[in-house]
């Protein structure tokens, strides 16, 4: 009995691991040039409270994608490149609509 109950509070623990998460995902390039921005910083706070959730940066493409992403929360994406003016957009994924892409962000010169 002891090992069965054992058993079920491990799936149980495991099942609530696999909750549900979301992903965003772009690519920079300059707004004149058109040349990609590579290394720039990906950072998604909590919108509420400005907690960071997580961050990335971009690859040698300019591309980006930050998985693991809590779902049902207003959620703000701050990008960042030096001397470029930074992008923020707030969003929500939900079981739905679990990604989203921010397709080509044109960054422009601060």
């Amino acid at each position: 009995m002891k090992y069965a109950l054992l058993v079920f509070l491990v799936i149980l623990t495991a099942f609530t691991k696999l909750k549900a998460q979301g992903t965003i995902s772009g690519r920079l390039t300059d707004s004149v040039s058109k040349q990609n921005l590579s290394l720039a910083t990906v950072t998604v706070f909590k919108a509420k409270d400005t907690v960071i959730i997580t961050y990335r940066l971009t690859d040698a493409t300019g591309n980006f994608k930050v998985p693991g992403l809590p779902l049902d929360l207003l959620s703000r994406v701050v990008i960042s490149f030096s001397g470029y003016r930074s992008f923020r957009q707030e969003f929500v994924l939900t079981k739905e609509q679990n990604s989203l892409d921010l397709g080509v962000i044109k960054m422009v010169n601060d």
